[in-house]
């Protein structure tokens, strides 16, 4: 009888363990994403080091890790000029 009880309490406490941890899940770290690649969808192949007049292709990554969504602005310069800005970029989180 006492054996019946405890098993049943322990039971009981695992499943309210389980039911709380599927209610409440822990939120991770809250990070976002940058990243780089070249033309080819690659970690390598993009340019670094363009002459004028010559152009060159990057693929911008942005992942929001940050658990809400969040706007992101990407500022291109060359030579303290903005040559390009994307603004509004909304990622969901």
């Amino acid at each position: 009888m006492v054996a019946t009880t405890i098993l049943l309490v322990c039971l009981a406490g695992v499943i309210g363990a389980t039911v709380y941890i599927a209610v409440y899940p822990k939120i991770g770290e809250r990070f976002t994403e940058f990243y780089i690649l070249g033309p080819s969808g690659k970690a390598y192949g993009y340019a670094t080091n363009l002459t004028l007049g010559e152009s060159g292709t990057v693929i911008i990554g942005v992942v929001n890790h940050e658990y809400e969504r969040i706007s992101y602005k990407i500022v291109v310069t060359l030579d303290n000029e903005t040559i390009a800005t994307i603004e509004n970029a909304r990622v969901e989180g």
